[in-house]
């Protein structure tokens, strides 16, 4: 169960302060600030909310504070925010090792390409690692 956002406590020791003939400006009031506090709670944002009675029996905001909301453009909603921790570390590892194998790859075949065009293919034909195009 939620407790009543304005207390009983509240209400009688304002009422005790009071003017008898203020006392409907005061209940009016009071039934429009339940209202604004059930539906700031219906919302379901967080907050603070301040209010206090002036001598002619009107409630006074004081203090809105909203609290934090969501933001709207945020990207983890889509993407984790540490993606590494879903990899184990050998699978990572292998992983790397197989980008640089690609990337050593290209470079020996594009090493081995400019040395057969300039005829020099037969020099380094002998290294393991390097392809020489026919």
């Amino acid at each position: 169960m939620v407790a009543p956002m304005i207390d009983r406590a509240f209400i009688l020791r304002t009422l005790a302060l009071l003017e008898v003939w203020l006392w409907p400006v005061f209940f009016w009031d009071l039934y429009r600030l339940d209202a604004y506090l059930k539906a700031r709670r219906a919302e379901g944002g967080s907050g603070l909310v301040g209010y206090g009675v002036a001598r002619n029996g009107r409630i006074y905001i004081t203090l809105d504070v909203r609290g934090d909301r969501k933001d709207p453009c945020d990207w983890t909603a889509f993407a984790a925010r540490t993606p590494w921790e879903k990899l184990d570390p050998e699978a990572r590892a292998q992983a790397l090792m197989a980008r640089a194998g690609e990337g050593f790859a290209l470079f020996v075949l594009i090493a081995g390409a400019g040395a057969a065009m300039a005829g020099q293919g037969d020099a380094i034909a002998g290294l393991p690692q390097v392809m020489v195009p026919p």
